[in-house]
């Protein structure tokens, strides 16, 4: 019983891990810059406020994305 939650435990945290890699494409960084967020799921605007591409009010940080944009090249 203690292998299987430690099992279960580990593979949540194996799940955590990846999502904490994730960065946003270009494509979703242009259509940030172009004020669209329309096709953006919740999940990714959550993740987008995370890492401060949006403030909590959903707003566009700009140079964030344009930093990332330039870091990329």
């Amino acid at each position: 019983m203690a292998q299987k939650e430690a099992d279960r435990l580990r593979l949540s945290m194996e799940v955590v891990e990846k999502q904490d890699m994730w960065e946003p494409n270009d494509r979703v960084l242009i259509s940030l810059l172009n004020g669209d967020k329309s096709n953006l799921s919740r999940s990714t605007r959550m993740r987008l406020i995370r890492l401060g591409f949006l403030d909590e009010d959903g707003n566009i940080n700009q140079d964030k994305i344009l930093n990332e944009i330039a870091m990329r090249k």
